[in-house]
């Protein structure tokens, strides 16, 4: 959540840049917004990997879902945080960006694969608690 936070908080001095135009800002100033930019944006992909990991291992130690979907799940996860790397090249440029990119998909239809796989499974009963020998 945090990291969501900073990278709005990060986007919204852009924002408040462009409504003025930069005029009063020195190069300098604007560069280092668009690293802060840059890092702030990346960091949004970190908690979309936990998310995916998470629901991955979920899906495998549950079982309630067909087991190759944690699969992907944890190659989406493992994108993200890769992708989450590219403001090393400098610029949004560069092969880090567009693994970023396509992690996003990756992780679209990892969600999309995982909800069609929970609406298409039948109920089960659901599980009681056992009890010992004399009903306690």
């Amino acid at each position: 959540m945090v990291l969501v936070v900073l990278g709005g908080t990060a986007t919204a001095y852009l924002d408040a840049v462009a409504i003025t135009g930069g005029r009063a800002l020195e190069d300098s100033t604007l560069r280092a917004l668009l690293g802060a930019n840059a890092a702030a944006i990346a960091s949004i992909g970190l908690p979309a990997a936990l998310f995916s990991i998470a629901v991955a291992t979920a899906v495998w130690r549950t079982a309630a879902l067909a087991r190759p979907l944690a699969f992907g799940g944890w190659a989406a996860g493992a994108l993200l945080m890769v992708g989450a790397a590219f403001p090393i090249q400098g610029g949004a440029e560069g092969a880090l960006f567009a693994l970023r990119f396509a992690s996003f998909i990756f992780l679209a239809l990892f969600v999309l694969a995982t909800s069609v796989s929970l609406l298409r499974t039948e109920p089960s009963a659901p599980k009681t608690a056992r009890r010992g020998p004399a009903g306690r």
